[in-house]
């Protein structure tokens, strides 16, 4: 059998070679080669007789064990990611902040610290809903960003950091400063902590 794409056409037919009497006895005419083929579509009357078969493209079908190697793959993936936001995980000694207005105020968050701390590495975001307040990237705070309720009023206090201490201080507190702090560090690894802060 041998598959053949005919001219002008798209069908793949298989071919089957039809050796002749003659040929098979040995006879005079046992050099030549009697080949009949046509595709099932082309077939009539008159037309010599032929043996073909389409040929169906087979689907491709992955290995044996390729879906199961594939899940483990994911399993062992997903334990790794979660081993690695558990290293790096952030505290906060208060969730809750009750201070009086005109007062002044510190929200702390605290990060794990090896050794001396590499400030390049270093990303503090402090945010209250939509209104941001520190942007501390590359060793530096960009002011620029800092909503223009909080100028002059809020800090991040870099001394502190080496401390493993992200503490932002409010001064002269007005009431809308009440709210929902969240405090976004990282260093190697990410994690964030949502702080509460009323105003009497």
């Amino acid at each position: 059998w041998k598959t053949r794409l005919f001219p002008n056409s798209r069908t793949w037919v298989r071919v089957r070679k039809i050796q002749s009497p003659r040929r098979l006895r040995g006879g005079p005419e046992s050099g030549r080669r009697n080949t009949h083929a046509s595709s099932i579509a082309a077939g009539g009357p008159g037309r010599p007789e032929h043996s073909a078969e389409v040929s169906t493209p087979a689907a491709t079908l992955p290995p044996a064990g390729h879906s199961r190697k594939m899940r483990i793959y994911s399993v062992l993936t997903f334990m790794a990611y979660c081993c690695l936001l558990k290293a790096f995980t952030i505290t906060v000694p208060k969730d809750l902040y009750v201070v009086e207005y005109g007062s002044n105020v510190t929200l702390e968050c605290r990060f794990p610290v090896d050794k001396q701390l590499n400030l390049l590495a270093l990303v503090v975001y402090w945010e209250m809903e939509d209104k941001k307040i520190i942007q501390f990237v590359n060793g530096k705070e960009d002011l620029n960003v800092q909503h223009s309720s909080y100028h002059g009023r809020a800090q991040l206090l870099k001394d502190q950091l080496s401390l493993g201490k992200a503490a932002l201080q409010i001064t002269d507190v007005k009431l809308q400063d009440a709210g929902v702090y969240c405090c976004l560090i990282s260093y190697g690894g990410a994690d964030y902590k949502r702080i509460t802060l009323k105003v009497n």
